[in-house]
């Protein structure tokens, strides 16, 4: 991660709108780049729920195992408890239930620690376990508005003068930031292929090897940032010709990229409004 970049956007970001303030002018992360770059849903049902659970009985019944009183802080467990059980390898001719439980464990990890990352230091909430319980019933949750509510909630939390540090999906910030600022982003992988087979953030090569690039600390890119020119900026970076090239999952809710409405996740609510 160019951890340099994150923090000059960081310093730019206004909690009262939600939005980067650029010198051009104001930006923001929208559901749009939440499918286009990720693939994640942001059509569905609001991901919320009851987060008063009892997280020791929730474990055993879903993941088959309990965590120690020392792996358990309110609702949320450890990452590293999960990552200990539900990252490795499962035997091959495995019950059926056993895989199943892995695969909550490792999802449940996965979400905790990308689209769903907080500031509670190395610890992943429970509530989002219970919408696990059935597969194709977790398909029809709205994933991607609640990983953009969460987003924005935690930009707030974290652009405070008084906070030392800050826990976001951190690679939806760089690709969006990659995407508009082309002039601070690092060389593209090769020519695509006519039908991607991932969203839009696998072209991005994980070399810094662009002569153009600033010099990767914070202090460089706050003078882009305040030197930056109108035509520095790609408003709307996604051609159609791009797009049609995405997999269908990354295009699936284009009905609402442009959507005003609130974005839900659990107790959090922010408001989403790509004008």
């Amino acid at each position: 991660m160019d951890w340099g970049l994150i923090t000059a956007l960081l310093e730019r970001w206004r909690p009262e709108t939600h939005t980067f303030h650029l010198r051009p002018g104001e930006s923001t992360i929208t559901l749009q780049d939440v499918e286009v770059l990720l693939g994640i849903p942001i059509e569905g049902k609001a991901v919320t729920g009851n987060t008063n659970l009892k997280p020791y009985d929730l474990c055993k019944r879903l993941l088959g195992e309990q965590p120690t009183k020392e792996d358990i802080n309110g609702m949320k467990v450890k990452a590293k408890w999960l990552s200990d059980r539900f990252t490795g390898q499962v035997e091959e001719g495995a019950d059926p239930e056993v895989v199943t439980r892995q695969a909550r464990g490792y999802l449940l990890l996965l979400m905790g620690e990308t689209i769903f990352a907080d500031y509670s230091g190395g610890y992943v909430h429970l509530a989002n376990l219970e919408h696990l319980e059935n597969f194709d019933e977790a398909g029809t949750y709205s994933w991607g508005s609640g990983a953009l509510a969460n987003l924005y909630h935690n930009l707030c939390h974290g652009c405070k003068a008084d906070k030392k540090q800050i826990t976001v999906c951190f690679i939806l910030v760089q690709s969006w930031a990659w995407e508009g600022l082309p002039y601070l982003a690092p060389g593209r992988l090769g020519k695509r292929a006519s039908k991607a087979s991932a969203p839009l953030i696998g072209r991005w090569d994980d070399v810094f090897h662009s002569p153009d690039l600033a010099t990767h600390v914070v202090g460089a890119y706050r003078y882009h940032l305040d030197i930056q020119r109108p035509d520095e900026v790609i408003w709307t970076p996604y051609s159609e010709e791009l797009l049609e090239s995405l997999p269908e999952y990354c295009r699936a809710g284009r009905a609402v990229w442009r959507a005003t409405v609130p974005l839900i996740y659990y107790v959090v609510c922010q408001y989403h409004q790509p004008e």
